[in-house]
């Protein structure tokens, strides 16, 4: 479910605030379907990168949002995980099976220290 025009104006404002543009006119280019595609897409890169997924649901619409989250779009969000995470929405709005967890050492280093404490061996 799409949300109002003046939530989705306020959403957008938030994100595009270093931008002198119209959020009117990015509400268009959202709606619109005969402009380029590349357009959208950066838009829906920006909202990726700022906002939680319903959001950008929220903004987009569930099917418009699904189509854009493509390969070329999940490259261009820059933190490493939440480019991760949005792969795996991707599979999961394919209906793609997901692989297994995975307990390796890269993994087990970076979850060691919010588990353990080490309080043996801090120095006072």
């Amino acid at each position: 479910m799409k949300y109002s025009d003046e939530k989705r104006q306020k959403l957008l404002s938030m994100i595009f605030w270093d931008y002198m543009l119209d959020i009117k006119e990015i509400i268009k280019t959202i709606e619109n379907d005969n402009i380029p595609i590349d357009k959208k897409k950066h838009i829906f890169v920006r909202c990726l990168q700022k906002l939680p997924w319903d959001n950008v649901v929220g903004i987009f619409g569930f099917e418009s949002a699904s189509n854009l989250l493509t390969d070329d779009v999940i490259a261009q969000i820059w933190p490493e995980e939440r480019r991760e995470r949005f792969a795996t929405l991707q599979k999961l709005l394919r209906g793609e099976h997901l692989p297994t967890a995975r307990w390796n050492s890269e993994l087990r280093e970076k979850l060691k220290s919010t588990v353990l404490s080490y309080r043996w061996y801090r120095s006072f």
